[in-house]
């Protein structure tokens, strides 16, 4: 079932990582560490790209689990999309390529990093590690505008009572382009096949 999914997000320092990571830890709950890797097509989309992108198409791994994600409404420093998730059936990670690339998808950024879950005040807390990088993401999910609106309220209040500067949209697009440019890689089935993600991560 499709949801709204709200989440507000910043770029942190190690020392901050740290700080929160030992915050959540004890007076919240760890929740799992996910290794994910993706690859987002929707930034090499002609009609999507980074700044202005209304749809996200993904294919992800995460620890070797492999699903679909669709998502759609606008992406920013802060956002409220609705999601949906279809999950692969385990070691179809290289025939969704292909079958992506039938679809005309055959190219896209491809993606590899860390994700530490925690759940803190009831919030879904994201720290992420990308390559040098640390940021930090809070989710919470809503079923409508009015709930979004309200849960984006609330993420941005319990953030900033948390010392964490949240990225505007500009920052954020900033952001994105910087890690495809330092960390990320762009994939392109022609040139590296179906095979590259089994060969590449094991997947």
């Amino acid at each position: 079932m499709a949801h709204i999914e709200v989440e507000v997000r910043g770029e942190i320092s190690k020392e901050k990582f740290d700080e929160l990571t030992s915050l959540f830890t004890r007076d919240g709950k760890f929740v799992e560490r996910k290794e994910r890797v993706l690859i987002d097509y929707s930034s090499l989309l002609p009609e999507q790209g980074i700044e202005g992108r209304t749809l996200d198409i993904r294919l992800r791994s995460t620890n070797g689990n492999a699903e679909i994600v669709v998502k759609k409404g606008s992406w920013g420093g802060s956002d409220a999309r609705v999601e949906s998730i279809a999950r692969l059936a385990e070691g179809e990670f290289s025939s969704a390529v292909h079958a992506f690339a039938l679809m005309g998808y055959t190219q896209g950024m491809v993606c590899h990093v860390i994700n530490n879950v925690f759940e803190y005040k009831d919030i879904e807390f994201v720290l992420r590690e990308q390559g040098p990088y640390f940021v930090v993401e809070a989710e919470l999910l809503a079923t409508d505008q009015a709930g979004a609106d309200i849960a984006r309220t609330r993420l941005e209040e319990v953030c900033t009572a948390l010392g964490i500067e949240l990225f505007d949209d500009t920052a954020f697009y900033a952001f994105i382009e910087k890690v495809n440019t330092e960390v990320n890689n762009v994939y392109d089935f022609e040139k590296d096949g179906a095979d590259y993600f089994r060969k590449r991560f094991n997947i």
